[in-house]
C-alpha cells in the first residue's frame, strides 16, 4: 500500500511524527473516505490498522480525527474507535514480533500512541503501542477486566520493560490520576516476572 492513499493533511501529520514515506506505506495507513465519516464535526480522518504478532492485519483499527473534537468537559478527542470494540496492542509491522516475543533478552518499550511506537521501531527499538493508558486490557461480558490476550504471547520473565506515557500524564496534580493505568500495567508485568517496568515521559 502506498502513502499516496493519504490526503496531504494526513500525510503531513505523519511526517511531523517522524515517520518516513516508506514506513508510512508499510504501516498501511490510509485516509477514510468522506462518505464513511459519520462523526459530527469531523471533516476528515485516517485509519490506523492493527496487526497480529505474525504481522498480518487483524480486525481492529483506530481513526485519527481532523479537526480534534472538543468534549463538553473541555477535554479533546484526537482518536476514534468503533463503539463496542475492545482495545488491542499496536505492533508496528516493522520487525518480527513473533521473534521478539520469544526472546526475553530483548528489552521492550510500551508507549502511549501508535505513531510513537512506529517511530521507535523505525529507529530500531522494540516499541509496542497502546491507544491510551488503560488500553492494555479488555472487559469481559460481565464487565470484569481482562489483560489483552496478546500480552500473554510474550515471554516476560527477566525482560526489561520501560513504560512511556504521553508527557501530559506528568502534569502537576494529575500524576496519580493519569498514570494509574500504566502503574497498573507495571504491576501486571511485575507479576509475570519482568525485571522492571520503569516509567518515563515521552
Amino acid at each position: 500500500m502506498s502513502s499516496k492513499t493519504l490526503a496531504p493533511e494526513h500525510l503531513g501529520d505523519l511526517f511531523r511524527s517522524g515517520l518516513s514515506d516508506d514506513v508510512i506505506s508499510t504501516l498501511e495507513y490510509e485516509s477514510v473516505r468522506p462518505q464513511d465519516i459519520t462523526i459530527q464535526s469531523v471533516q476528515s480522518a485516517y485509519r490506523i490498522p492493527y496487526f497480529t504478532i505474525d504481522g498480518s492485519r487483524n480486525c481492529f483499527e483506530r481513526w485519527r480525527l481532523f479537526p480534534v473534537l472538543k468534549r463538553p468537559d473541555g477535554s479533546k478527542q484526537k482518536y476514534y474507535q468503533p463503539a463496542g470494540t475492545d482495545p488491542s496492542l499496536y505492533l508496528p509491522p516493522l520487525c518480527s514480533w513473533k521473534t521478539v516475543a520469544s526472546q526475553p533478552a530483548a528489552p521492550l518499550l510500551i508507549v502511549e500512541g501508535e505513531k510513537k511506537a512506529a517511530a521507535g521501531c523505525a529507529k530500531g527499538l522494540f516499541a509496542i503501542g497502546v491507544g491510551g493508558l488503560w488500553n492494555w486490557r479488555q472487559k469481559l461480558d460481565n464487565r470484569d477486566p481482562l489483560v489483552i490476550p496478546t500480552i500473554d504471547q510474550f515471554l516476560w520473565t527477566d525482560r526489561e520493560v520501560c513504560l512511556v506515557p504521553d508527557s501530559d500524564a506528568w502534569r502537576a496534580g494529575r500524576e496519580l490520576d493519569l498514570l494509574a493505568g500504566f502503574y497498573a500495567l507495571g504491576q501486571e508485568l511485575h507479576f509475570t516476572g519482568c525485571l522492571g517496568a520503569a516509567a518515563a515521559p515521552a
